[in-house]
């Protein structure tokens, strides 16, 4: 069992280390939220792990991406809006990357708080929704229409929504390019905003667009609270189906076009020369919702700033999260999504301190033990054993020597 609980650990850094071809990322994450038993040679091994899982993308992405594209180790940031023909670095190469002032240190936390309260309601509704799941008790073929109908419901949502709300932009002042921007229901020249955001892949291009466009009018405020909102309704009522099902990528896009939008109303009541920085709201966001939701700092601090290439956002983003943390878990009044699940599946696991119930049920040791244990021993004959099983319904028996 311990062997396999480390295999886990150490599976869980690979798999984030290749998500956001960040190795560090994936070691902090094994560590806070992988484990429940930390040691010196696990750290080793998930290092080891993560690096050599990196290490692989990048001769994999060399093979597909060097052959007349010029692949560059830079594109290894994913969301820091480097074209794969391109050799430069937003944060270190261009002067033109997020900014932000001393002040807004105090709004940083707003959006922290923000990101607390999504996550608390999030956590809440998701786990409403999975105790319902329980009680209907689905069958396997119910199981499978339950899974159809959401996603026809979400494809649906997605195509019809930027038909409704069509506002279009010039795409030509754009800083990404024509492949990043959806024409659909716009005139030749022009991009639909909120098809851009809803019918592009989210991590590939949705994040890195809000990340990166520095034009106020880019996105505009309802589009940016439109798509976020609609992801947001989608991931609760998906996120617990009987598929994989991955609520990263999905909860930073949510944070990011909530973010921005937040910002582009503070620039409303601001004067121009004091206007904020959406892309600065944008990272801050993502982290504040991802935070609030997964109740992770270290980790995800070191993925938002190594997948922006943005060094300088790691303070901001460690006070995001840590705001973002603490109202999550007042709002809510349980522990991150992954802690949710644990619960409700009845995995066994010992978490630091003692639940609040636990605590004020003056609970002694009498009232969980009892005298007239069931004990096997580590050799005896078959028929002993058999019949211990037989006669006791207790599914766990201590192991003791004969002595």
């Amino acid at each position: 069992d311990r062997h396999r609980i480390d295999f886990a650990a150490i599976g869980c850094a690979a798999g984030v280390a290749a998500a956001f071809r960040s190795p560090v990322s994936g070691v902090l994450f094994a560590m806070e939220e992988g484990s429940s038993f930390w040691s010196t040679s696990l750290t080793w091994r998930c290092f080891l792990s993560a690096c050599v899982t990196v290490i692989t993308m990048y001769a994999i992405m060399s093979k597909v991406l060097g052959n007349g594209s010029g692949f560059h180790v830079s594109n290894m940031a994913v969301f820091n809006g480097i074209d794969t023909n391109s050799s430069s670095n937003l944060a270190l190469g261009d002067s033109d990357h997020p900014e932000f002032y001393l002040w807004e240190y105090g709004m940083f936390m707003l959006v922290g708080s923000f990101g607390g309260i999504i996550g608390g309601l999030f956590c809440s509704a998701n786990r409403a929704l999975a105790l319902l799941r329980r009680r209907l008790s689905f069958n396997i073929v119910q199981k499978g229409i339950e899974v159809f109908v959401i996603a026809a419901v979400t494809a649906t949502l997605i195509w019809v929504l930027p038909s409704f709300f069509s506002r279009c932009g010039d795409i030509e002042p754009r800083r990404l390019g024509h492949t990043y921007y959806k024409q659909f229901t716009c005139e030749e020249g022009e991009y639909n905003e909120l098809a851009t955001l809803l019918l592009n892949p989210l991590g590939a291009k949705g994040i890195t667009l809000l990340f990166t466009e520095d034009d106020l009018d880019a996105f505009s405020m309802s589009t940016c609270i439109i798509a976020g909102m609609t992801h947001l309704v989608i991931l609760c009522v998906a996120f617990g189906m009987s598929i994989s099902a991955g609520i990263f990528i999905p909860l930073l896009f949510i944070g990011a076009c909530l973010g921005r939008a937040l910002a582009l109303i503070c620039n409303i009541f601001l004067d121009e020369a004091w206007n904020i920085d959406p892309r600065t709201y944008a990272i801050i966001g993502a982290a504040a919702t991802l935070g609030g939701v997964v109740r992770v700092l270290i980790s995800l601090t070191a993925i938002v700033t190594h997948t922006t290439s943005l060094s300088f956002f790691m303070t901001p983003v460690m006070l995001t999260t840590l705001v973002a943390q603490n109202v999550g878990n007042w709002v809510s009044d349980r522990p991150g999504i992954y802690d949710v699940i644990l619960q409700l599946r009845g995995v066994p696991f010992l978490e630091e301190e003692c639940p609040v119930v636990g605590r004020n049920a003056n609970i002694r040791a009498r009232n969980v033990m009892r005298k007239n244990v069931v004990t096997v021993c580590a050799e005896m004959l078959v028929k002993d054993l058999v019949d211990i099983l037989r006669s006791n319904n207790d599914p766990d028996f201590p192991v003791v020597d004969k002595q």
